[in-house]
């Protein structure tokens, strides 16, 4: 199947600019000469050359990469501008969700300031084949299994196609998810994506939130947005104090 570009919504460079701002996008550099290449612009024109296929003829060996955040760091605002980055130079890009993500519909990836693009699951990877694709991005990929992350090192290893992961490091309860673990055992690169807590340090943990509260009880997997979860830095997470966050308006 092909995919076409991503819906862009009304206000979108408004949105990419102030993504931007909260969070640099760090480009995948894997196919850097290749990119530079150049290629016929437009979605519906054919492209001169695979990607992957001129990073292979240029020695070029795919990676596996893991880019981790905490709750709010923008990690899907990044997996949307990196494919659109790959499409625009004529790239076949696979985007991807674990099908237990359904938050935000079926087959479509959403960030919270409104980037979107359509994607498949992970689960149909078996279905889908991987010739003409030159890049596979996975979004929430802290869902994944570890059967499923083996699989992805499977593509880069076996198929030189590079795989970029996005998605949690780890739960409210501090642990890490089965997808984290594993990515953080096989990836090739690991890269953290930041935000800031609002004592203004770096955020690295996810509270939950009931009640205007933190609670450290519950199961593991609970999807919901800015009304369950705040970003917070080690030291607020542990004392449960949410500061100025707590009159904030958390609904999603």
């Amino acid at each position: 199947e092909g995919f076409g570009p991503p819906n862009l919504p009304e206000g979108f460079f408004d949105s990419l600019r102030a993504a931007l701002r909260r969070s640099p996008v760090s480009l995948h550099g894997y196919s850097r000469q290749a990119l530079a290449k150049p290629v016929l612009s437009g979605y519906n024109r054919p492209y001169v050359r695979s990607c992957r296929k001129t990073a292979q003829g240029e020695g070029i060996v795919a990676k596996l990469y893991f880019r981790y955040g905490a709750m709010g760091s923008s990690k899907t605002a990044n997996a949307v501008m990196v494919q659109y980055n790959y499409r625009e130079r004529g790239c076949n890009v696979l985007m991807l969700k674990p099908r237990i993500d359904t938050r935000d519909g079926e087959r479509i990836v959403r960030s919270r300031c409104g980037l979107q693009a359509e994607c498949r699951y992970v689960e149909e990877l078996d279905e889908i084949p991987l010739q003409d694709v030159d890049c596979v991005i996975v979004d929430e990929a802290n869902f994944l299994t570890a059967a499923q992350v083996r699989k992805l090192v499977d593509i880069v290893d076996e198929h030189n196609i590079p795989v970029i992961c996005y998605g949690l490091r780890t739960d409210f309860q501090g642990e890490l998810f089965e997808g984290s673990r594993e990515l953080l055992r096989w990836a090739d690169t690991i890269e953290e994506i930041k935000t800031v807590c609002w004592c203004g340090r770096k955020a690295t943990f996810n509270a939950r939130i009931q009640d205007g509260k933190v609670v450290r009880e519950g199961e593991q997997i609970l999807l919901g947005g800015n009304s369950q979860y705040i970003s917070l830095c080690r030291r607020h997470w542990r004392e449960g104090n949410l500061g100025t966050f707590k009159d904030l308006n958390l609904a999603d």
